[in-house]
């Protein structure tokens, strides 16, 4: 079976009402809803699964026409496409992409059009006949088709008209001239939507000549929509629709680095690196003197191996769709690209990787190849079309007034609507691969895993090989660990060893994974478009975990008009609109750091600042080491053994380890160093949730404290008054020391330590080192670098910074929990509320469970007397901060009882207690610090479980769980597995997954949709603005205007009624009047109590969030 989409689970659900609504009769037994669901459900599972084999034999034709056109195969090609015309013809629904037919024209036009010599009489007869039947069957019903059919047919009749006695073409005038007829009837009715890069003005303009009426009886449909704004209903984003100025407004994407020309000239890169292939970077932590790697493997001639081996098995190949795709192409072309994915491979220094993506990697390779040789075949370059569209849209990026009148989306459209260019442009039949793939990635990666050999022990050893690695996991139902195997492909150890020793001189890194050189195309309504300007992208992050569910159609049908998640489109795309550089000053001292790698004296440095060693360093036991010399081997005993092997496993683990982590840090740094003078975007997409993440996923900001480091804004702006107290004040809160303290003490710990800033920044590894005591070293450094920077101007004020300055939420999980519910006394702990010193609730509940501790420990009578007394022998000190800590953090993540055992097991582990104590210890642990948590969030924690109790109630109906959140978008928990249900095949919700992850997902939305808020109230300020989920970043002049837009988005966003209109929404959702009449009366009744929110809010008055100061800090 191929992959299963739910494509109308919305649908569903409409479907399911009117299908209950009659069959709803005054008496039911208890389970009628229950057969009327099911039946339901088996009709959209059936449904799906025809819209699935619908969709693949989409896929499929598609495939087979690329590679018709790409090899010339007129024959196959017009007999496809005719009996395709009369599937349409009889079943207007037929499932084929809307491009096949116009592709299949605009092939037509140009094959008539060239007159080729290369062709004989017969085959051109054969190619005009072929192309007649297909005209006079095809269906005029839409208007990119017709300008292909004008198109073909005028290019039909001028190669008629110019060879009709050399090729004897007199049979063909009659059907010629029906298919002229029926152009000139089509274009009366047709409404031309333009394609520019399938058909261009010319040939509009030829259709509209064959009209006797001229240009005015064709209607060219506008692409720009009436209204481009939000929709007015919503009340969080009213006043982002009116425009008004700013005093003092500066674009967030205006830069000094860049003009809109100087991305017009990079644009054509862009393009072309839309289309695969590699970036080719130089491998700075070469130091072999032998010669490179890709030398030695030129020698092995594994390229040319892959060329013959291609060429051998285009003669073998059965499977007509696969040798289609060896039809025609250049087989040395193709073995270089494939090499080309090879190396990158090798290049890594992995020992492992993974056999998917290495197969996928090769297969899109040779895909590739084949589309572009396809669209050259019908002479299609996205380049002219697309060039001027964003010569248009990148203006943008220079006129700092068009960012104040308009949203990104909104001015791509204008633009698209004034040169006449469809808004969605994008590249015919890009997502033919999807059904070769994993034919294809079968096929090469059996020649490459067959071919690339080396000469190892007088013979040809194949240099890859598939092996089995294994994993250590945690298990779910014992304290113990469990060990999963994986097929990965694995290189030949002496092959390691050889590159090693030569080291490759470039690395090879894939172009769809880097960041962007120019600005990225927006998202449009529904969520169409994307980053890229000639293929389309998933707005929604797909996993294997929901496999079964298109979970992007799912977000598009729900949608229920295009305004619907503008301002969820809107936030992303200025995320991913912000320009960023690289921190060269930051790069130049981590590679210092990486060099050291090779020297084990350096290991403590090297652990502090997390850069690995390198895998030389570590020293793997060999016999000798262990037995020296004259050792008599009989006389060695199994504990012997046993420690050397052990020994030597732990230093293999270790080396192999260390391998990676230290291969990873080399590919990110290298990448770095390669964009050291440019400016970079990172593109953003989200999951289904609303939570956002770069697109790209080695080199962004979302990384670790080493990725945050080397990034800083490319807009500048002075320090002013402000900005010198919030540099200070930054590189002490990243620091951690001062956690507890107010912001008065840390401002003055700053001054204090000034002269170790400034050492630091100065003398980063020969100096005092004080920024190796942070937390974050790296953006320590970093921050202390900005700052002496500043300090060396007589006025600090006019110091132009690029610095970020983060504003991190106090637990920003229960603060959602806590203003849901109105929780003062958890307010307080989270910060909500004004205070002297922040205040820290992994502190505070850990204080609580000390008490009840206490309080069992003097109670002979309380069930956990015993075990507290007990465990105050085994941990005499209070309890420890950090052995709650992770237990309280992951609370609104839907932490369950069980999870949270765990965690504290493995902290009181970690301060000796041994595992099956500390097992019994972490449940009683695990009870109080739950309660603990209840007693402060008492009304949070009731919304908790009546978020679980929902979830329950709606699983027990068969349905998922679904919600809008405050700014629109809509959001339906894709955990859904195929099962039968009274003898019927039905897509079901997985009940454990739907209730544990309600919780957590309901807060991540609002802490997405808070995030969202704060983005484009940002913008409208002309405030650089970036965020890593909870911790929002901006410039040090403009923090204090951030910290005032980001309270009163939380404060506006959580003063509307939101669990009571989630609970009108479930209700409205899952039991509309016809559904609950075919319930019995109790039934209906307890799904209705259970949607029914049941518990008192707190006193807490939400507008004191404004005075918070510890809130963000």
């Amino acid at each position: 079976m191929g992959k299963l989409l739910v494509p109308k689970i919305l649908v569903y659900h409409k479907h399911l009402a009117s299908t209950l609504s009659s069959a709803a009769r005054p008496s039911s037994s208890s389970n009628d809803w229950e057969k009327h669901t099911v039946k339901a459900l088996n009709k959209l599972f059936t449904e799906t699964e025809r819209a699935t084999r619908n969709n693949l034999t989409k896929k499929n034709v598609q495939s087979c026409i690329v590679n018709f056109i790409r090899s010339d195969d007129t024959r196959q090609l017009f007999g496809m496409s005719t009996d395709f015309a009369k599937k349409v013809k009889r079943n207007p629904k037929f499932a084929i992409s809307p491009e096949f037919f116009p592709v299949v024209l605009k092939y037509t036009a140009l094959l008539f059009e060239s007159g080729s010599n290369a062709l004989t009489k017969e085959k051109w007869k054969s190619s005009i006949n072929g192309a007649l039947n297909f005209l006079s069957t095809l269906d005029l019903r839409d208007d990119l088709t017709v300008v292909g059919y004008g198109a073909a047919v005028a290019s039909l009749r001028t190669f008629v008209t110019k060879n009709a006695e050399k090729l004897d073409l007199a049979d063909v005038e009659e059907p010629l001239q029906q298919c002229e007829f029926r152009l000139q009837k089509a274009v009366v009715r047709s409404h031309a939507k333009p394609n520019m890069l399938l058909f261009d003005h010319e040939d509009y303009d030829r259709v509209e000549l064959l009209k006797t009426g001229g240009l005015a009886d064709m209607h060219r449909e506008s692409h720009y929509a009436n209204s481009l704004g939000y929709d007015n209903s919503s009340t969080l984003v009213k006043d982002l629709s009116l425009k008004k100025p700013f005093p003092e407004y500066t674009s967030p994407f205006s830069i000094t680095q860049r003009s809109a020309s100087d991305y017009e000239s990079m644009f054509r890169d862009q393009i072309k690196s839309e289309l695969g292939g590699f970036l080719k970077v130089k491998n700075f932590a070469r130091k072999s003197k032998l010669k490179p790697m890709e030398a030695v493997i030129d020698e092995w001639k594994w390229e040319a191996n892959i060329a013959a081996q291609l060429k051998a098995q285009a003669n073998y190949i059965r499977d007509p769709q696969i040798k289609s795709c060896f039809i025609g192409i250049n087989f040395d072309e193709c073995a270089k690209l494939i090499t080309d994915v090879v190396k990158c491979e090798l290049s890594q220094g992995q020992n492992y990787f993974t056999v998917g993506s290495f197969q996928y990697s090769l297969a899109n390779a040779v895909l590739q190849y084949c589309y572009r040789s396809f669209l050259d075949k019908i002479n299609i370059s996205a380049d002219e079309v697309t060039t001027s569209t964003f010569s248009k849209f990148v203006t943008y990026f220079d006129d700092p007034t068009l960012p104040q009148r308009y949203t990104l989306r909104e001015w791509w459209m204008i633009c698209c609507h004034n040169l006449d260019v469809d808004p969605e442009l994008t590249l015919p039949l890009v997502d033919f691969k999807r059904a070769l793939l994993q034919k294809i990635s079968m096929v090469v990666s059996n020649i490459v895993m067959n071919t690339c050999r080396f000469p190892f022990k007088s013979a040809f050893k194949p240099a890859l090989f598939y092996d089995k690695v294994s994993h250590e996991e945690e298990s779910k139902v014992t304290t113990e660990t469990k060990i999963s195997l994986s097929k990965m492909v694995r290189i030949h150890p002496a092959v390691m060893s050889l590159m090693a020793a030569h080291e490759f001189e470039f690395m090879l890194f894939p172009h769809e994974f880097l960041p962007m050189r120019v600005p990225p195309r927006p998202w449009i309504d529904t969520g169409k478009n994307g980053p890229f300007y000639s293929r389309p992208s998933q707005l929604i992050r797909i996993a294997n975990e929901y496999r079964h569910v298109d979970v992007n159609k799912e977000f598009e049908l729900r949608q229920e008009s295009p305004a619907q998640v503008r301002p969820v489109l809107d936030a992303l795309n200025d995320l991913g609109s912000t320009p960023w550089i690289i921190n060269n000053e930051m790069l130049d001292v981590l590679v210092d750091v990486f060099t050291l790698g090779s020297d084990e004296t350096q290991a403590e440095l090297l652990s502090k600042l997390s850069v690995p060693m390198h895998a030389s360093a570590i020293t793997v036991p060999e016999l000798g080491d262990m037995f020296p010399e004259g050792s008599v081997m009989a006389d060695v005993t199994t504990a012997q053994w046993r420690k050397y092997y052990t020994d030597k496993a732990d230093a293999l683990k270790k080396k192999n380890e260390m391998n990676s982590l230290w291969c990873w840090l080399h590919y990110r740094i290298s990448l770095a160093r390669h964009y050291r003078n440019d400016v970079l975007f990172f593109p953003h997409n989200m999951d289904f949730r609303g939570r956002v993440y770069p697109i790209s996923p080695h080199l962004n900001h979302m990384g670790d404290d080493i990725n945050r480091c080397l990034l800083k804004f490319a807009k500048g702006k002075p320090l002013g008054e402000r900005g010198l107290y919030w540099l200070k004040l930054h590189i002490v809160n990243i620091t951690g020391l001062l956690k507890r303290k107010s912001i008065a003490d840390r401002v003055v710990y700053a001054d204090e330590r000034l002269d170790d800033m400034l050492d630091s920044a100065n003398n980063p590894l020969t100096g005092r080192r004080w920024w190796l005591e942070s937390d974050d070293p790296w953006q320590t450094l970093a921050a202390c670098k900005e700052l002496r920077d500043a300090l060396k101007l007589s006025n600090p004020a006019e110091f132009i910074s690029h610095l970020p300055i983060h504003q991190d939420g106090s637990c920003n999980g229960l603060q959602h929990y806590a203003a849901l519910g109105r929780d003062k006394e958890g307010a307080l702990e989270v910060n909500l509320l004004p205070c002297d010193v922040p205040a820290d609730v992994y502190s505070s509940v850990a204080a609580r469970v000390e008490s009840k501790r206490i309080e069992d420990e003097q109670n002979p009578d309380a069930p956990g007397h015993e075990v507290a007394v007990e465990l105050r022998a085994a941990m005499p000190q209070t309890v420890p901060r950090k052995v709650v800590k992770q237990t309280v953090m992951t609370t609104v993540y839907g932490v369950t009882p069980f999870g949270a055992r765990q965690q504290i097991k493995r902290q009181l582990k970690a301060l000796g207690i041994p595992s099956e104590e500390a097992a019994r210890y972490a449940k009683y642990l695990a009870e109080r610090t739950l309660a603990s948590l209840h007693d402060a969030f008492t009304a949070s924690m009731n919304i908790k479980e009546w978020l679980r109790d929902c979830a329950s109630a709606t699983t027990q109906l068969m349905k998922p769980i679904e919600w809008t959140t405050p700014l629109g978008m809509p959001v339906m928990q894709p955990y859904l597995s195929i099962e039968s249900k009274q003898n019927k095949i039905c897509l079901l919700p997985v009940r454990h997954k739907q209730v544990n992850a309600f919780p957590p997902n309901y807060v991540h939305s609002l802490d997405s949709t808070h995030m969202m808020l704060t983005a484009l109230h940002c913008h409208k300020r002309g405030i650089t603005f970036a965020a890593v989920h909870d911790c929002f970043w901006t410039h040090a002049c403009t923090v204090d205007e951030m910290n005032v837009i980001c309270r009163e988005q939380f404060v506006r966003m959580h003063s509307e009624p939101l669990i009571e209109r989630l609970a009108e929404d479930l209700k409205r959702r899952y039991l509309p009047e016809n559904f609950v009449k075919l319930m019995s009366k109790e039934q209906a009744q307890h799904f209705e109590s259970t949607l029914t929110p049941d518990f008192t809010p707190g006193e807490l008055e939400i507008s004191k969030v404004h005075d918070s100061v510890y809130f963000f800090s």
